[in-house]
Parts: C-alpha cells; sequence; structure tokens
C-alpha cells in the first residue's frame, strides 16, 4: 500500500512509528485509512511542523489517495497547501463558515485577500 502511494524508502515498513519522520508519520496515517477503506479521512494541520520537503511529500500522498476516491478533509491554515490539494475550499471564522469556493474559481491570494476583508469586518460575509 505504501508503495502504491509513492512510498518509496527501503525498509520503511519495518522499522517502528516512533522512528519515521513526521512526514513518514502522516503518510502512514493516510496509508492505513486508503489500506482499511475508509471512506473519509480527516486530516487536522498534517503539514504543521513539517519540512518543506516532508509537507510536499504528505501532500502527494493525499492526492494520491484523493485520486484513489477517498473524500478527504483537509483543516489547515496554511493557504498555499489547501488550495494544493482541495476541491472545495470553506473559509471559518471563529468555527462559522463564512463562504465556500470551488478550487477552479479562486487562487491562494484571492482566499488571503477575502480572508483580510472578513477579519476587517469582524468575521462578516462579504
Amino acid at each position: 500500500m505504501m508503495r502504491e502511494l509513492g512510498f518509496t524508502r527501503e525498509g520503511l515498513a519495518s522499522r517502528p512509528v516512533s522512528g519515521l519522520s513526521g512526514g513518514e508519520r502522516q503518510g502512514i496515517a493516510i496509508g492505513r485509512a486508503v489500506y482499511f477503506q475508509a471512506e473519509m479521512l480527516i486530516l487536522d494541520e498534517p503539514t504543521n511542523a513539517l519540512s518543506l520537503t516532508q509537507s510536499k511529500r504528505v501532500l502527494e500522498i493525499v492526492r494520491s489517495a484523493k485520486a484513489r476516491g477517498l473524500a478527504i478533509l483537509f483543516i489547515s491554515h496554511n493557504i498555499f497547501d489547501a488550495v494544493a490539494v482541495a476541491d472545495e475550499i470553506a473559509v471559518l471564522d471563529r468555527g462559522c463558515v463564512v463562504r465556500t469556493f470551488q478550487r477552479s474559481e479562486v487562487s491562494a491570494i484571492d482566499l488571503m485577500e477575502f480572508m483580510e476583508a472578513t477579519a476587517s469586518m469582524g468575521g462578516e460575509q462579504r
């Protein structure tokens, strides 16, 4: 399963999870969800505290799992990571959905500008 998701590092499957990098740990979690045929995977800040290389790898694995039909709820403060993997993006303010966007209709810059404008209006929908 890990090879199918793009992991090529030798010996990865036989190493204790405690000895893996943060990106590899995220990959293991996603691989388990795919292997056990989960219908949905919720990832809360999956690239937080990872290096750029590890973050890129996690995003590749998310795309691979998504291509296999796994529904993924990707929660992130990193707009660029969200835009990289999302089909639909929901902007929240204090737990409330302010607006949703189709990925095809918005860029990361558009999202930042929307969020800045929303914040300056005290969280009200624009």
